[in-house]
């Protein structure tokens, strides 16, 4: 595994980003210096093609990420998930589709007031609260969810009646 790893990621070697002056040696997620002089338009242009200049003319900032807000809100959650399709998958893995979040916005067939409804909107609050609360946490940190979701999410089916795990 190491010799197939080894092999298939020395493909790029002959890169212009593997090559002096550049070379940069960072983790996938290009959390180093030189990843960072990068995006600040900070960049030897010594010994570069015009095609590597461009090409890091590009990759830099145009807008410093911390000058856009991260926080999302629940008016904005709700606005992005009416604004897309029920089958938009959200993950090429599992398949998941925007059914599950877009059931929070919908209109109950419940008469308003109703000890049912009152009860239907308090876990409907909770549940969207919960969902906010999660991205923006992904969005501080730059957190990936997928261990447990790419799990869990496929063993949930449509079915009549109360929702289980059909595993």
């Amino acid at each position: 595994m190491t010799e197939r790893n080894r092999a298939h990621f020395g493909q790029s070697g002959n890169a212009n980003l593997c090559q002096p002056p550049l070379e940069i040696l960072m983790d996938f997620e290009g959390s180093c210096a030189k990843a960072d002089k990068i995006l600040q338009g900070e960049f030897p242009e010594e010994g570069l093609t015009p095609a590597t200049k461009w090409i890091l003319e590009q990759m830099k900032y145009v807008v410093h990420p911390d000058s856009i807000p991260w926080e999302l809100t629940a008016e904005d959650y709700e606005g992005k998930i009416k604004s897309w399709k029920e089958t938009t998958s959200t993950s090429p893995m599992t398949g998941v589709h925007l059914g599950h979040a877009k059931i929070c916005f919908a209109q109950p067939l419940l008469a308003k007031g109703s000890p049912e409804a009152i009860e239907l909107e308090e876990w409907r609050s909770r549940i969207i609260h919960a969902h906010v609360l999660l991205l923006n946490y992904a969005l501080k940190f730059g957190y990936v969810y997928n261990a447990g979701y790419a799990l869990s999410w496929p063993c949930w089916r449509k079915t009549l009646g109360p929702q289980r795990c059909n595993v």
